[in-house]
């Protein structure tokens, strides 16, 4: 089965382009960034729910190969997406955001917005809605947005 909103962009991308040169490396990305990361996540969504039944599953699997993968790729999703980089906390005091991989991003600290992709798969697992990822990822995007309608209004 093919989700409406990949097969629009595909469509789009196997047509003309406007001119007789190529489609530019612009066009490309706007068009398959259009997909959004939930389309891009959504095959993975399936292999967290069918492996973990709750949050705290996720989180003793922690360490696991499997959930580091899942990790990684939710995080490196997400930076190729948006603008955005992993980064790291380390601190004593137990805390979402303390000595997990984290993904932040590039704006100014009062646009910035950080999410640990770990916390993300926890809570897919938990609310068992496999849109959630993506959703719960999107507010690195959003802080992208904030930051550039912010610039926008300057000019």
């Amino acid at each position: 089965m093919t989700d409406a909103p990949a097969a629009a962009a595909l469509a789009e991308l196997s047509a003309p382009a406007d001119s007789d040169e190529e489609r530019s490396t612009s066009e490309l990305v706007q068009v398959l960034g259009g997909l959004g990361l939930g389309v891009l996540l959504s095959a993975r969504a399936d292999l967290i729910l069918d492996r973990f039944d709750s949050s705290d599953a996720v989180k003793a699997a922690a360490a696991d190969e499997f959930v580091d993968g899942a990790v990684r790729y939710l995080g490196e999703t997400a930076i190729r997406a948006w603008p955005a980089r992993w980064s790291y906390q380390h601190s004593d005091v137990p805390s979402l955001y303390a000595n997990v991989p984290l993904i932040r991003s590039n704006t100014p600290q009062g646009f910035e917005e950080v999410n640990a992709p770990l916390w993300v798969l926890q809570l897919l697992a938990e609310e068992r809605e496999p849109g959630s990822a993506a959703f719960n990822m999107g507010v690195v995007e959003d802080a992208a947005d904030r930051y550039r309608k912010a610039l926008e209004a300057r000019t």
